[in-house]
C-alpha cells in the first residue's frame, strides 16, 4: 500500500505511526528485497524531514511592513529552496517508504500464504494420517463385519442344517405316524367291517328272533283270542260268571300292551313268555268257566221255575228304567267285541257321549246340502275365514282384545255381517245351514287349537278357555257341539277305552282312539299322539276353571270344574292304560289342582292319597320300563304331596275382563 504525501494529514499521521510502530529488523529486510540500502539514520533524516516539512506548511509569514518583505524575501525564497529540495527528497523518501510498505505488506502475506500453506500441508498430513488411519480402522472394521458376517452364514448354515436335519426327522416321524395312521385306519375298517358285519348277523338274528318272538305272540294271541270267545259265550249264556270275568280284566289289559308292542315291533322273548302265562292263566280260568257253567246249567235245571220268576222280575223292573239307561245297554251290548270288553264304569257319561255324538250327526245332516253344493264354495270359505282369523289371533295381551275376537265371534254365531278383509263381509245367515255350519266349524276349529297351539304352548289355553265360556253361555247348542268334538277327537275325556271289535281293521281301531293316519296310511306316532292329546286335554281343563267375562257373572258356568271331578273319578274307577292315563292324568292335576285344592279341599286330599296308593302302582304295573309320562306323573305326585298344587301358569287373574 502506497502512501502520499499530499494526502490528508491523518493519513501521514497513519504513515508516520507506522514508521514509528514498524520493526526495524522488517524495514531492513524489506530494503534488503528491494535492493536499496536505507540506514537508520537515513530513516531518522527522513523522519525529521517530515516534522521539517509539516512545519513549513504550517508556519505563515509576517507581512506587517514592506522591509520586513523584502529581508524576508531572500529567506524565503532558501525556504522555498529548501522546501523544493525537501520535497524532492520527500518523494523520494514517499516513494521508498511506499515500497517499503509494499514489501513488506508482500512479506506478510507471503508469510501468511507460507504460514496457511503450512499449516495447509499440515492439515494435509494430518487428514491423510486420519484417512490413513480411518482406511485401516475401516479396513479393520470391514474385516471384522465379514468375519462377523462369515461367522453368522457359518452359524445360520449350521443352523439351517440343523433346521434341515430336524425337519426331515419330523418328516420321517410324520411319515412314521401317517403309516401307523393308515395302518390303524385300515384296522379300524377291518374292525368296523367286522363289527358292521357281526352287527348285521346279530341284528339279523335278532330280527329273526323278533319274527320268531312275534310268531310265538302271534300264536299266544290267536290262543288267547280262541279262549277268550269260548268263554265270552260263556258268559253270555250265563250271567252268574261275573265274578270270573273280573280276572279276565286284567289278562285282557296286559294282552292288549303286548299287541301294541307287537305292532311297533319290539317284541322280545320276555313279552312271548308273558303271552304264553296269560294263555296258560286264561286257560285255567276257561277251565273254571267251564266247570261254573256245568254246576250252573246242573242248577238251572233244578231251579227252572225259580228262574223264570227271576227273568219275569227282571223284565218288569228294566220296563221301568229311564230311556236313557236302555240305550245305553244296547250300546254296551252292541259294543261288546269278541277280543274285550266294554271298559266303561260310568254308563251316565256314556250315555252323555252317546247323545253329544247323536246331536252332532244331526247337526251335520243339516248343512250337508251347503258342502255338496259346489256353487256355495266361496262361501264357505268365506265362512272358515270369518271362523278361523279371530280364533287363530286369541292371545292374552289384554281384555279389550279377547272382547273384539269374541265379539266378532258372536256377531257371526247370531246370523250377523262380520268383515273378514279390506270391504269383504260374509253372513252366516246367508245360507238357512250357515249358521249350523259355522257352529261346527267353530267347534272344530277350537279344539284343534288344543291339539296344535296349546299342545305347543300350554300357557294359551287359557285365553281360548275364555272365549269358549263366554260363547257357551251365550249360545248352549254350540257347547254340546264343542264337547262332541272334544270326545271325536279325545274319547279319553268320556272317559272310555273303546276295545277292538270282532271283525274291525287296526285303521279304525286306532282311528277310535283318537290316533290319526297320514297321507301313506302310516299310523301316527306315539310321542304325537301324547302331546297332542295332552294339548286338547290342557284346553278341556282349562275351560272348567275359567270364570266368564264380568259382565256374565251371575251366569252359570255352562262346564264348571264339578264336570272336571267327575272325569276324574270316573277315570280312577277303570284299569288304566300305558301311557295315555299317565299323560292326561298329570296335565289335569297340573292345570286344575289348585281350583281343586281350593273347591273340594279334604276330598282332593284323599282323593291324590287314593291316586298314590291306588291308582299309581297299577299303572306302574302296565307301564313299560322308564315310560315318560309315568315318571313324569310319579315326579308331579310327590312335589304336590310336598309342597302343595300350584296356580298353572298362563291362568288368567280374576279381574282380568
Amino acid at each position: 500500500m502506497a502512501f502520499s504525501l499530499k494526502k490528508s494529514p491523518k493519513s501521514r499521521a497513519e504513515c508516520l505511526s507506522y514508521f514509528d510502530n514498524c520493526n526495524v529488523n522488517i524495514l531492513k529486510d524489506a530494503c534488503l528485497i528491494s535492493q536499496e540500502t536505507i540506514s537508520t539514520s537515513d530513516l531518522e533524516q527522513k523522519h525529521h524531514d517530515h516534522k521539517i516539512f509539516d512545519c513549513a506548511i504550517t508556519s505563515t509569514p509576517n507581512c506587517k511592513t514592506g522591509g520586513a518583505k523584502t529581508k524576508s524575501l531572500g529567506s524565503i525564497k532558501h525556504k522555498e529552496l529548501l522546501l523544493h529540495k525537501n520535497l524532492e527528497n520527500a518523494d523520494s523518501t514517499n516513494l521508498s517508504v511506499s515500497k517499503v510498505l509494499f514489501m513488506v505488506d508482500m512479506k506478510r502475506k507471503e508469510d501468511a500464504v507460507a504460514k496457511y500453506k503450512t499449516e495447509l500441508f499440515a492439515r494435509e498430513e494430518q487428514l491423510q494420517k486420519e484417512r490413513a488411519e480411518c482406511q485401516a480402522q475401516f479396513e479393520a472394521q470391514s474385516l471384522a463385519k465379514a468375519s462377523k458376517l462369515k461367522e453368522e452364514q457359518m452359524k445360520t448354515l449350521k443352523e439351517e442344517e440343523a433346521h434341515a436335519a430336524e425337519r426331515k426327522q419330523r418328516q420321517e416321524l410324520q411319515q412314521q405316524r401317517h403309516a401307523q395312521r393308515v395302518s390303524m385306519r385300515d384296522e379300524q375298517i377291518k374292525a368296523a367291517e367286522l363289527q358292521k358285519k357281526e352287527a348285521e348277523a346279530e341284528r339279523k338274528k335278532k330280527l329273526n328272533e323278533r319274527l320268531k318272538c312275534a310268531e310265538e305272540l302271534q300264536q299266544h294271541l290267536c290262543t288267547f283270542s280262541e279262549v277268550f270267545n269260548k268263554i265270552h259265550q260263556e258268559f253270555k249264556a250265563c250271567q252268574a260268571l261275573a265274578p270270573i270275568m273280573t280276572e279276565i280284566k286284567p289278562l285282557n289289559l296286559n294282552m292288549q300292551s303286548l299287541i301294541q308292542r307287537l305292532k311297533s315291533e319290539e317284541v322280545n322273548q320276555k313279552d312271548v313268555d308273558t303271552a304264553r302265562h296269560i294263555c296258560s292263566r286264561l286257560n285255567v280260568i276257561h277251565a273254571n268257566v267251564v266247570e261254573e257253567t256245568a254246576k250252573i246249567k246242573k242248577q238251572s235245571e233244578e231251579n227252572e221255575s225259580v228262574k223264570q220268576q227271576e227273568e219275569n222280575q227282571l223284565q218288569t223292573q228294566s220296563t221301568q228304567l229311564p230311556q236313557r239307561e236302555i240305550v245305553t245297554s244296547e250300546v254296551i251290548e252292541e259294543s261288546s267285541p269278541a277280543t274285550g270288553l266294554l271298559d266303561c264304569s260310568d254308563r251316565e257319561s256314556l250315555q252323555w257321549y252317546l247323545e253329544l255324538k247323536k246331536f252332532k250327526q244331526n247337526n251335520e245332516m243339516v248343512f250337508e246340502p251347503l258342502l255338496k253344493d259346489d256353487t256355495l264354495k266361496k262361501y264357505r270359505f268365506d265362512c272358515q275365514k270369518a271362523v278361523n282369523i279371530p280364533v287363530n289371533a286369541i292371545s292374552p295381551v289384554n281384555a279389550s282384545h279377547l272382547r273384539d275376537k269374541l265379539q266378532k265371534l258372536t256377531l257371526l254365531l247370531s246370523g250377523q255381517p262380520v268383515s273378514i278383509a279390506d270391504g269383504v263381509r260374509v253372513s252366516a245367515s246367508q245360507h238357512p245351514a250357515g249358521i249350523p255350519f259355522c257352529k261346527d266349524l267353530l267347534a272344530k276349529k277350537f279344539v284343534r287349537q288344543g291339539a296344535s297351539t296349546v299342545s305347543s304352548k300350554p300357557e294359551a289355553a287359557f285365553a281360548i278357555a275364555a272365549v269358549m265360556v263366554a260363547l257357551w253361555q251365550e249360545f248352549p247348542d254350540w257347547g254340546k257341539l264343542l264337547l262332541a268334538h272334544f270326545h271325536l277327537e279325545c274319547p279319553y275325556l268320556v272317559p272310555v277305552f273303546w276295545p277292538q271289535l270282532e271283525g274291525q281293521t287296526n285303521k279304525d281301531y286306532y282311528l277310535s282312539l283318537g290316533y290319526t293316519y297320514n297321507e301313506d296310511g302310516e299310523v301316527e306316532k306315539q310321542d304325537k299322539f301324547l302331546k297332542r292329546m295332552s294339548g286338547i286335554m290342557r284346553l278341556y281343563a282349562a275351560l272348567l276353571i275359567t270364570r266368564p267375562p264380568r259382565e256374565r257373572l251371575s251366569r252359570p258356568h255352562p262346564h264348571d270344574l264339578g264336570q272336571g271331578w267327575k272325569w276324574l273319578s270316573s277315570l280312577l274307577n277303570l284299569e288304566p292304560r300305558p301311557d295315555i292315563c299317565a299323560s292326561l292324568l298329570y296335565d289335569f292335576l297340573e292345570v286344575t289342582g289348585s281350583s281343586l285344592l281350593e273347591q273340594y279341599g279334604r276330598q282332593y286330599r284323599k282323593l291324590l292319597l287314593v291316586i298314590c296308593k291306588g291308582y299309581f302302582p297299577r299303572l306302574q304295573k302296565i307301564a313299560v320300563s322308564s315310560s315318560g309320562p309315568v315318571v313324569r306323573l310319579e315326579t308331579f305326585l310327590q312335589t304336590i304331596l310336598k309342597q302343595g298344587s300350584k296356580p298353572p301358569q298362563g291362568m288368567l287373574p280374576l279381574n282380568f275382563w
